[in-house]
């Protein structure tokens, strides 16, 4: 199955993500559509950042942070027919 040009990033397959990476900032806004959510994302995404664990794209709407080399938590993203789960 082709995807075409105009599916977004976040529908796209792993090779097509692995080329352009997106931001997790993108894909928070992308699949989660509640405010309350998106503020306790953003506040999660702060809290890393100042401690210094960057969230890493690994995987198809995937994401893992570290810290002194150990894995710490995994954030994954899902869309399932179009439609954010």
């Amino acid at each position: 199955m082709e995807k075409s040009n105009d599916t977004p990033i976040f529908e796209q397959g792993t090779k097509e993500q692995k080329a352009n990476k997106p931001a997790i900032k993108d894909v928070c806004n992308y699949f989660l559509t509640d405010d309350t959510l998106k503020t306790g994302m953003a506040r999660l995404l702060e809290l890393s950042n100042e401690l210094k664990m960057k969230p890493v794209w690994i995987q198809r709407n995937g994401f893992k942070c570290t810290y002194k080399s150990k894995g710490l938590f995994l954030m994954l993203f899902q869309a399932i027919a179009g439609e954010a789960i």
